[in-house]
């Protein structure tokens, strides 16, 4: 295992995904990704979410990366993700569990429920990988100016309190 860190994540983004998937198929009115209210079929929504899935795994075998920056979005859209689609997978539960849900769900417009869907991931996925992603972009820029001395700190009585 060239990389445990990764190949655990992966596995559970795929776990949460598979979950996703069978949940998902018994509330299907509910649905409200946008992809899928576009393609009307959920079979193709499949394969493009495992197809997504199948390319991490490429991505995660292979282990090259061109950067930390690269290195680190991957750990982002997989730790993200598994947040974003274990919040579906809960409520797709709730709908599972609630059928009335699912049938107020059904009669909302596409665009409701694509409205809804994108404040979702906007609060849960976008802004958070965003605030990410700007921070480690500025930690990236600062390195050239930092100078890391462990042996520097443990010289001082006040750091070992």
């Amino acid at each position: 295992m060239k990389n445990p860190v990764i190949y655990t994540l992966f596995f559970i983004f795929l776990f949460v995904n598979i979950l996703d998937i069978i949940t998902s198929f018994f509330i299907l009115p509910e649905e409200s990704n946008p992809i899928y209210l576009w393609l009307n079929n959920v079979f193709v929504f499949y394969l493009i979410k495992m197809s997504f899935v199948v390319l991490l795994w490429i991505i995660c075998k292979r282990n090259i990366y061109p950067n930390n920056f690269f290195h680190y979005v991957l750990i982002l859209i997989m730790t993200f993700g598994t947040l974003v689609i274990s919040l579906g997978v809960y409520a797709n539960i709730q709908g599972i569990l609630n059928p009335a849900i699912v049938e107020q769900a059904a009669q909302m417009s596409k665009a409701a429920k694509t409205e809804a869907y994108i404040a979702f991931t906007t609060i849960f996925y976008i802004l958070p990988m965003a605030f990410s992603l700007i921070g480690f972009w500025l930690y990236d820029m600062s390195c050239k100016y930092v100078k890391i001395d462990k042996e520097y700190y443990k010289k001082k009585e006040w750091w070992m309190l």
